[in-house]
């Protein structure tokens, strides 16, 4: 359905129908939805709390070797 609406202004516009699914078979392979930018935002965040995480443990190892020195 997605598709249909891409190809049909493409049409009005003067492609040929050989164009317009040219164009709208790019344009589906190429562009993000909203739901894979999303979903990116999602994955991006567990690995910046993941990162954080680990950068606050090897400080608390780093502080701890210090007082045991």
């Amino acid at each position: 359905m997605a598709r249909l609406k891409h190809l049909i202004p493409l049409r009005q516009a003067g492609f040929t129908d050989e164009q317009a699914d040219a164009m709208a078979e790019f344009t589906e392979e190429v562009m993000a939805t909203k739901q894979d930018i999303s979903d990116l935002e999602y994955r991006l965040s567990i690995k910046i709390i993941m990162s954080n995480f680990a950068v606050v443990a090897i400080l608390g190892g780093i502080i701890g070797l210090v007082k045991f020195l």
